[in-house]
């Protein structure tokens, strides 16, 4: 005849097996949407891309590089020589809280240009 602690201890095995093999399963079937997701995600965009009409490659004329190429030189305080100029990406408004860093960052550091050149002409 079985003791109280021996029923106590079939229940616990059982009881605990039975958990980490529904466990087991739920982990399954959460990879398995995982990665339908991920396939469906890919798809979607590959078809948005795909939408897309034409690739505009932006065309820059000899008045915007001699603006460009001022600007720099009004800056830095000496003759520059321009190799590439690239516009930027523009932002998703998801990306607003991370340009907001970007932002607050540069003010925080308080750069003054003005200040730097007197420095380096000491």
């Amino acid at each position: 005849m079985e003791t109280n602690f021996q029923n106590a201890a079939t229940i616990c095995i059982v009881g605990f097996t039975a958990v980490m093999v529904i466990l087991s399963g739920y982990a399954i079937v959460i990879t398995i949407l995982n990665k339908l997701n991920t396939v469906f995600v890919a798809k979607k965009r590959l078809k948005e891309s795909s939408d897309a009409v034409a690739i505009i490659k932006p065309q820059f004329d000899d008045e915007i590089v001699a603006v460009i190429s001022a600007a720099i030189t009004s800056i830095v305080g000496k003759n520059v020589i321009i190799k590439k100029i690239s516009f930027l990406q523009p932002t998703n408004p998801s990306n607003a809280w991370n340009d907001l860093s970007k932002t607050v960052n540069f003010q925080s550091h308080n750069i003054n240009i003005q200040k730097r050149r007197q420095f380096n002409e000491k």
